[in-house]
């Protein structure tokens, strides 16, 4: 175990910076940075503590604390997580809790806690579908977000944008998807939902 001490930090976190700023684009190398710094098994496992950030050319993690596994790049997050993912076709991904498991090669993992929320950006778009629950299932690369209820007090919730209409759901599943090219919502178990519509002149609300 290797603990690095927050004299160095500053150095490393420099260079580090530096040093990502060359391989941004199409790289897939992992930089893990954080006010304590500490390696473990002979350095193939990095955790961080404090301002805690891991980045790659397709996704960005902030948290509390990180632990990261080089050999498999399975990444630990905890404590006010932010995930961002890029994906294909200028959509990405922006994910808030307080608990993520997540693989920054695959592009696969969950994010977990009282309040979890997803926002999927779509072909570029300002206004992106949300998605909230309690765990959220990620799969970036095939554009796959599920979510299931995991009490009676809180269910899966999704709002959804499409045109000048917007579209309130909750249900016990939910999973937002693409295939061949069309988005999809699929939802499961007491479907409740409403739609709101807009014209130039009037609101209109169903």
């Amino acid at each position: 175990m290797i603990k690095i001490n927050t004299t160095l930090i500053f150095i490393l976190i420099s260079s580090f910076y530096s040093f990502a700023n060359d391989i941004n684009i199409g790289s897939d190398k992992t930089i893990i940075v954080g006010d304590e710094m500490e390696l473990k098994k002979a350095g193939k496992i990095a955790c961080s503590k404090g301002n805690s950030k891991a980045f790659n050319s397709n996704n960005i993690v902030n948290a509390d604390k990180i632990t990261y596994d080089k050999i498999n790049t399975n990444l630990s997050a905890f404590g006010n997580v932010q995930l961002r993912i890029k994906i294909k076709n200028k959509e990405s991904f922006e994910a808030y809790g307080n608990l993520a498991q997540y693989n920054m090669t695959s592009q696969k993992g969950k994010i977990c806690g009282k309040h979890v929320l997803i926002k999927y950006f779509i072909d570029n778009s300002t206004t992106p579908c949300i998605l909230s629950g309690e765990e959220i299932h990620i799969d970036a690369k095939a554009r796959i977000l599920t979510t299931i209820k995991k009490n009676e007090k809180r269910r899966p919730v999704a709002n959804v944008y499409f045109g000048s209409k917007k579209g309130l759901y909750e249900a016990d599943k939910v999973v937002i998807s693409e295939f061949k090219g069309t988005k999809k919502i699929m939802m499961k178990g007491s479907v409740l939902g409403k739609i709101e519509m807009k014209d130039e002149k009037n609101d209109i609300k169903n």
